[in-house]
């Protein structure tokens, strides 16, 4: 699913900079400086605010809610990234109860899980990179170790989205990871903070087996257990794995447009 990059919000923070033609909230992923929850000044046009963020370039990347704006940019030269949906699951609502058994693919991937965190980054990658080959729409071009440095370090160690919860786990067959889930515990409230769904993936020799539906099952009914209210995450546009969240449950919050400056 690869749903941990930038995830716009509806809360907009106003840039030092007064020449900025956008209102937006500065980060960075991996090396990359990032202009998050992106919105025009309400005194320009889109056309106007998206001339002049390209000529004044706030960041490397702008993600941004607001669907004009993004096809300006992209009018203008930019390269589209990634087109997104914010999706939330009201844990509240959620018909399981908390305490019911385990079902039965649910009680097999129980004797074949590891927490996520026992393991290296290097162990996840070569099924982490299976998962979204060439023409998915997370496929990410580079070598190993960008990669693993960028994407799955930064979850590992928590620096990226915060803590891991217990739900967070690797299925392993014959020590080898063949598919694995993160519920990172970000800041804030929902349905952007809280417990969200950073990472889930399945080798694609075993895809097909109900190994992803049971591991988000599993987590919603940890979460559950624990006392959260809700589950966000984001998810690419044409992602079949959407198909799956919509079936348990979560609704759209939000799309996002993450768009790259052209290179000067």
């Amino acid at each position: 699913m690869a749903p941990s990059g930038c995830v716009v919000a509806t809360t907009i923070m106003v840039p030092k900079d007064p020449n900025s033609p956008i209102n937006f909230e500065p980060s960075i992923r991996g090396n990359t400086s990032c202009a998050d929850f992106a919105q025009p000044k309400s005194h320009l046009s889109v056309d106007q605010a998206a001339k002049q963020t390209i000529d004044l370039r706030p960041a490397e990347l702008i993600v941004t809610p607001n669907q004009e704006f993004a096809e300006q940019l992209l009018k203008h030269g930019c390269t589209l990234k990634r087109h997104a949906h914010a999706m939330s699951l009201d844990l509240t609502a959620y018909p399981p109860e908390p305490n019911r058994p385990r079902q039965s693919k649910e009680s097999q991937l129980t004797q074949s899980t590891q927490f996520i965190e026992k393991l290296t980054a290097d162990e996840l990658f070569d099924s982490w990179s299976a998962a979204y080959p060439r023409g998915h729409p997370d496929y990410l071009p580079g070598r190993r170790a960008e990669l693993t440095a960028e994407n799955l370090q930064p979850l590992l160690d928590r620096s990226l989205l915060g803590a891991n919860h217990r739900s967070s786990l690797a299925v392993l067959k014959e020590g080898e990871v063949v598919a694995a889930i993160m519920i990172s515990l970000r800041e804030g409230e929902a349905p952007y903070g809280g417990p969200w769904l950073s990472e889930i993936w399945c080798d694609p020799r075993f895809q097909r087996q109900g190994i992803g539906r049971a591991l988000l099952t599993m987590a919603i009914t940890d979460l559950i257990q624990d006392r959260f209210s809700s589950l966000g995450l984001a998810v690419s546009h044409d992602n079949p794995a959407m198909k799956l969240y919509e079936s348990l449950g979560f609704t759209q919050v939000s799309e996002s447009w993450t768009v790259a400056l052209p290179t000067r």
